[in-house]
């Protein structure tokens, strides 16, 4: 079971250690974004949503524990009108799908003490537009950890 203070103080790391992200942003459900995007400013695109993660249990009393299951979006605020052609909107997921590739290594890095019990088979990145006057990518991965009850 993912600690929420450690996944603040890693995701905090993930800000300087990722330039491109200007604002981090925590919620308890993806249905805030849109209360989030509201105040939102293009100068801070692009954006890391992290969704408080959700847990389950699993297992047998010998051999039991919790799936922590953890939602990321990378995003930009678009005003959707200024784009003339596919083009434009396509370089947009192209621009943040670089920042997708270097967060999700980040991610399972050795040294990243939540990748030890991520599942790199879980690991499922998503493209999303016209979301709460966004897009971008939803990121999504579980992590199982074994406990005794």
């Amino acid at each position: 079971m993912i600690d929420i203070k450690l996944l603040r103080e890693k995701i905090a790391e993930t800000r300087t250690e990722i330039p491109e992200i200007k604002k981090i942003e925590f919620l308890v459900t993806d249905d805030e974004l849109a209360n989030v995007m509201t105040d939102h400013k293009k100068e801070d695109n692009l954006m890391l949503v992290v969704v408080v993660p959700t847990y389950s249990g699993f297992g047998e009393e010998d051999e039991s524990g919790f799936n922590s299951y953890l939602q990321f979006f990378l995003c930009e605020k678009v005003d959707l009108k200024v784009f003339k052609n596919q083009d434009a909107y396509v370089e947009v997921l192209q621009r943040i799908s670089e920042v997708v590739k270097t967060f999700v290594i980040k991610l399972f890095a050795r040294e990243n003490c939540l990748s030890l019990n991520l599942e790199r088979s879980s690991l499922n990145i998503d493209t999303f537009a016209r979301k709460s006057q966004c897009m971008g990518y939803s990121i999504e991965v579980d992590e199982k950890s074994y406990l005794n009850f």
